[in-house]
């Protein structure tokens, strides 16, 4: 493909290093004759709209080769008539599959989704029987949240009810927690707009007490599991603004009165075989060392 400064074009650049199989190099090399035809149309705007989606893809879902191939025809597929035919007779038959299950997803207006979001989430799981078109779906909404200032008031009111009522239990659902969480925020950022920037301050403020107090939390940890012989990274991190509201309004406390501001997380280094057994064990052996140095009056960990 030509015009190698688009992100599309570096996007299929890695499509190439990531593919050991010819075959599988063939289907690129298909869709990269496919994105020359959009540039010959001057449409590098919705080229570079199908680069970051596959971006997104790639690098936040985990998604494979066939995903990001398909994901590109997709987006681009209403630019080109005849893109359908061409499809049929020159991609696989697992582009072909993936792209199909795509185009039967119905055009979902956000105004039918408040009252029935179970329903509409079950339904896009039966229409698209395979998980990698569920990606895709989610990875166009994060990147149209993600340029949301760009959209007409309408349009905005659109993209922001369909991420509440479809895609943030959808992400929850497929277990894409940070996706989730950040179309949160957005949503939150441009609903609830005073809210969103008084906790946003408020963390700001406080957050160096609050990394002082997420290292001495972190560090007997470490030493315990060390000791224990586990091999692990441990993460801290703010909750999420969303989630700190969320708490403010179930419990109708102030921002001052959440004390659950941060998470941890390890991730512990096994072999798949042992992994559950692992992590239960790891589990077992924190909560029992909460609850020990609680009954001796040193709550170390909570």
């Amino acid at each position: 493909m030509e015009k190698k400064d688009l992100k599309i074009s570096q996007i299929i650049n890695r499509l190439y290093e990531l593919s050991n199989d010819e075959k599988m190099k063939d289907q690129i090399k298909l869709v990269s004759e496919d994105l020359n035809f959009f540039l010959k149309l001057k449409k590098e705007s919705e080229l570079e709209s199908a680069g970051e989606i596959a971006e997104i893809l790639l690098k936040e879902t985990g998604t494979g080769i066939i995903s990001v191939i398909t994901a590109i025809i997709f987006i681009l597929n209403k630019y080109r008539k005849d893109h359908t035919d061409s499809l049929e007779k020159k991609y696989n038959k697992s582009v072909k599959k993936l792209f199909k299950g795509l185009s039967n997803v119905p055009d979902i207006k956000s105004e039918k989704t408040e009252k029935q979001t179970d329903n509409f989430i079950k339904l896009l799981l039966t229409i698209t029987d395979d998980v990698r078109a569920i990606l895709i779906l989610i990875s166009i909404q994060i990147y149209k949240m993600r340029r949301i200032n760009v959209y007409n008031a309408n349009e905005k009111i659109q993209i922001l009810n369909l991420s509440k009522n479809i895609y943030i239990p959808l992400a929850h659902r497929i277990g894409l927690y940070n996706i989730k969480t950040e179309l949160e925020e957005i949503h939150m950022k441009h609903t609830e707009t005073d809210m969103y920037k008084l906790i946003a301050g408020k963390l700001k403020e406080t957050k160096a007490n609050r990394d002082l107090y997420i290292n001495q939390f972190v560090e007997p940890l470490k030493i315990f599991l060390k000791e224990a012989g586990y091999r692990f990274t441990i993460k801290g991190r703010p909750k999420s603004i969303r989630s700190i509201w969320g708490k403010m309004k179930d419990k109708e406390v102030s921002f001052e009165e959440v004390y659950d501001l941060f998470a941890i997380r390890i991730i512990l280094k096994s072999d798949i075989k042992n992994e559950k057994i692992v992590c239960w064990n790891v589990y077992s052996l924190i909560t029992n060392r909460i609850r020990n140095d609680y009954e001796i009056g040193f709550l170390r960990l909570s």
